[in-house]
């Protein structure tokens, strides 16, 4: 997906600058043996999130995969259920 925000929160609030590199994959730089939380979000899927820990920021490069999870189409409203009742008219 290429069109996901993609959100970098690192240590300290620090946010990573994350590139788009249109084929669905995004980059961005850490420091190394550093903790972050990557946040993604799209219009039409709920958010979603991953940890990357000092393990995985130990070595050159990691990779994370992850999977956002269509929101369910809003459904049509309901009907409303004819009571037998008569509005009465209104004068003009």
């Amino acid at each position: 997906m290429n069109n996901a925000e993609v959100v970098v929160r690192g240590e300290g609030g620090v946010y990573a600058t994350v590139a788009n590199r249109e084929d669905g994959t995004y980059t961005f730089t850490l420091p190394r043996a550093s903790e972050a939380t990557v946040i993604v979000s799209a219009e039409g899927y709920a958010v979603s999130q991953t940890a990357i820990t000092v393990a995985n920021a130990a070595t050159k490069t990691y990779a994370a995969t992850v999977t956002l999870t269509a929101l369910a189409k809003q459904s049509a409203p309901k009907k409303i259920q004819e009571t037998g009742k008569r509005v009465p008219k209104l004068n003009n």
